[in-house]
């Protein structure tokens, strides 16, 4: 086995879970149909050479983006925060008649926000559930873009997209061809640098294929315009010529040593603590359906979800079947505390907290596991 960035056989092992979810930003209508859902494996492995982080046994036949996907996170002040500090980042590389193409654009709300300052703007999703021309409800491919009548891109942008390309380079390098080397690449992915210092267990999915430390991302450019963190340092970021894509060089021979991964300890942490009474968790996401999965797949302490997303709320999760809530739910509930999922929303759910049912108990995932 080799890098499949680099095609280096410095490569270690460093985690596996068997069975997970394949989706994990899928609510299902029904308990019988979320406890049935397709899984896959993860294993994942590092290569020292590059700092590329992938799962070996990723299967893309078990997935398929459509119109139930919901990875919407638009509903949240916080995250609206954080589209415009991407867009505060982003304007200075453009002029005001650039055309922005956005790969993988979700329900459009970034798109649509660049689209509101007056830029030109076109999207790719086949996730995309409305109708407005602009969007493209297909795969991006070389054989899509051919078919639309506009012109090639002065910005490109991969918002947590290149996480869930199983072969990102050849990828990137598709994206050049059909848009002739010319223009910007935005990419923004998570950091896996966080994933490590924080134990998170939570952030390690079958939909994620890859994953990218600030190094490893910049590895694939000559040059970059600009890159950095944000998002509380769980993404990460770069801005760059697609002229300047490469592959990463595999003779300096500066390798890196593994990361350590100390899943275990911080889930048994967890473990513990729901075991001490009856929690909710917040957040029916990616992060909350891996939490469910390690640390209550029978429903036995965690007697909901709780998600600001109206299109989630009545159904289910995947694999583990819990229950999806709004936040109104909570006035009915007896529960010991809720579980954050994301630390970046804890003041906002902090606050809507106390205007529905007062002062609970609120615990945050990369934080000891004790109330705040």
């Amino acid at each position: 086995m080799v890098c499949p960035i680099c095609s280096s056989g410095q490569i270690t092992p460093l985690y596996s879970a068997m069975n997970v979810p394949a989706f994990q930003n899928k609510a299902y209508p029904t308990e019988q149909i979320a406890e049935s859902v397709i899984c896959g494996n993860v294993s994942l492995y590092f290569c020292e050479n590059c700092g590329f982080v992938w799962n070996a046994t990723f299967d893309p036949s078990l997935l398929e983006y459509d119109e139930h996907y919901q990875n919407e996170q638009g509903y949240s002040p916080m995250f609206q925060s954080h589209l415009q500090n991407v867009c505060d980042i982003l304007i200075p590389h453009l002029s005001q008649e650039s055309h922005i193409v956005e790969i993988g654009c979700g329900k459009a709300t970034f798109l649509m926000k660049l689209g509101e300052l007056g830029y030109t703007v076109h999207g790719y999703d086949p996730a995309y559930e409305g109708m407005d021309p602009r969007i493209i409800k297909e795969y991006y491919s070389h054989d899509t873009v051919a078919q639309q009548p506009f012109d090639k891109a002065d910005l490109i942008v991969l918002r947590h997209v290149l996480e869930h390309i199983s072969h990102p380079l050849q990828f990137l390098q598709s994206i050049a061809e059909a848009n002739d080397y010319q223009g910007l690449l935005y990419i923004e992915v998570p950091d896996f640098r966080w994933i490590v210092e924080k134990n998170a267990f939570y952030d390690v999915f079958f939909e994620h294929c890859n994953y990218f430390s600030l190094p490893a991302l910049t590895g694939l450019f000559s040059d970059v315009l600009r890159t950095g963190t944000f998002f509380g340092d769980q993404y990460c970021y770069v801005i760059a010529k697609l002229e300047d894509l490469r592959s990463p060089d595999t003779s300096s021979h500066h390798l890196s040593s593994p990361p350590v991964l100390q899943f275990s300890e911080c889930v048994s942490a967890w473990k513990s603590l729901v075991s001490s009474g009856y929690f909710v968790i917040w957040g029916a996401g990616a992060k909350g359906a891996t939490f469910l999965r390690e640390i209550d797949p029978e429903r036995q302490t965690i007697s909901a979800v709780v998600d600001i997303n109206p299109k989630k709320q009545g159904r289910y999760m995947p694999k583990t079947a819990h229950p999806i809530i709004s936040p109104q739910k909570l006035h009915h509930m007896q529960i010991s505390g809720i579980i954050v999922m994301n630390d970046n929303y804890l003041d906002e759910i902090s606050l809507s907290v106390q205007e529905i049912c007062g002062k609970i108990p609120m615990y945050v995932l990369g934080r000891r596991p004790m109330p705040v």
